[in-house]
């Protein structure tokens, strides 16, 4: 994943879900202070996934997300 990658999926969130706060976690968050680990040929080149934890979120509106933005979207399809 690029850092641009992970900046379009958080705009979508943040424009969604109107959080609080978002926290990115797991080897996307590594993209914050080190973008050129998604760069071709660099660790998370191949990464396709971003964990975040949006604050406030209830189930309803994680299920939105995720039918939005997450694994089998259009969005992740169109990322591939």
């Amino acid at each position: 994943m690029r850092l641009r990658s992970l900046k379009q999926l958080l705009d979508i969130v943040k424009a969604m879900a109107r959080p609080r706060q978002v926290t990115v976690l797991g080897s996307s968050s590594l993209l914050a202070g080190n973008p050129d680990l998604g760069e071709k040929g660099r660790p998370l080149e191949l990464s396709l996934d971003a964990d975040m934890l949006v604050e406030p979120c209830d189930s309803g509106q994680a299920a939105v997300l995720h039918e939005a933005i997450g694994e089998g979207s259009l969005f992740h399809s169109g990322s591939s």
